[in-house]
């Protein structure tokens, strides 16, 4: 990966940093967070992504210059989904607030939900915030219906834990927990693995969006939620901290359900 001075900028700013001259941030001893793009075969129903940037990176990537993110008012409607009303979920800096942007419509390569600055490219959820109460499914428009966690590739059990770098991927699933097809399957090519929908709850009084992992023993891990700028995608763990120590360039983010502005 080529480290542009900007990109560079952009990675202190957040506190993560970049390996020059390696095509990954790990080094060779270390797991990937996503496996080798030569072991990727696309199923028939994965669309190529589109060329132009959407994400901030990718335009620090191709030289171009920043997009501020929009605040999403609380007063404006969207019409989408055949609705009067749009909700979209905001993605904050979960150190300092920050407005990073929203979860995007458009997966990554390898099949994950990342992040856009632009409001008209945000994951749009079917129905209202008022249906998610503890642990509840978040319905999208896709080939996948529900908003859920796919377990990592890297990850050594499908259990999350504190001092344990195990993490899942933001990504498109059916309703329920198991193994299965799903968004990064699909993507990919590679096996059926466990993902999990029910997993979000909504708090009305901060609009705050919390997801919770399962695992296998029924209980309920610390589930944090973190961005991995590389490639750019949003990722469930146990212990943020260790993952970052693993694989670098991420940093904790919030998730906020808000209303989508209208966009001409």
């Amino acid at each position: 990966m080529k480290v542009t001075p900007v990109l560079l900028a952009l990675a202190l700013a957040v506190g993560v940093t970049i390996a020059a001259g390696s095509d990954t941030v790990a080094s060779l001893s270390k797991p990937e967070v996503n496996p080798p793009l030569s072991l990727i075969h696309p199923g028939p129903a994965v669309v190529a992504r589109p060329a132009f940037p959407r994400t901030n990176i990718e335009r620090l990537a191709q030289g171009r210059p920043l997009k501020k993110p929009r605040r999403a008012s609380p007063t404006l409607q969207a019409k989408r989904q055949g609705s009067s009303v749009s909700y979209a979920i905001r993605v904050d800096n979960a150190a300092n607030g920050d407005v990073l942007g929203y979860v995007g419509s458009t997966l990554n390569v390898y099949g994950e939900y990342g992040v856009t600055s632009d409001p008209a490219e945000a994951l749009a959820m079917i129905g209202s915030p008022a249906e998610i109460n503890e642990y509840s499914n978040i319905a999208i428009a896709g080939l996948f219906p529900y908003l859920g966690g796919v377990l990592g590739y890297a990850s050594t059990s499908p259990d999350f834990a504190l001092g344990s770098y195990n993490y899942a991927y933001l990504g498109g699933v059916f309703i329920g927990s198991g193994n299965g097809t799903n968004s990064v399957t699909e993507a990919t090519g590679l096996p059926p693995t466990l993902f999990q929908s029910p997993i979000w709850t909504y708090d009305y009084l901060t609009g705050l969006l919390t997801a919770q992992w399962s695992n296998t023993n029924h209980s309920e891990p610390t589930t944090e939620i973190v961005y991995y700028l590389t490639d750019d995608a949003i990722i469930l763990t146990g212990d943020s901290g260790v993952f970052d120590e693993t694989f670098g360039n991420s940093f904790r983010i919030a998730l906020q359900i808000v209303q989508i502005p209208d966009t001409p």
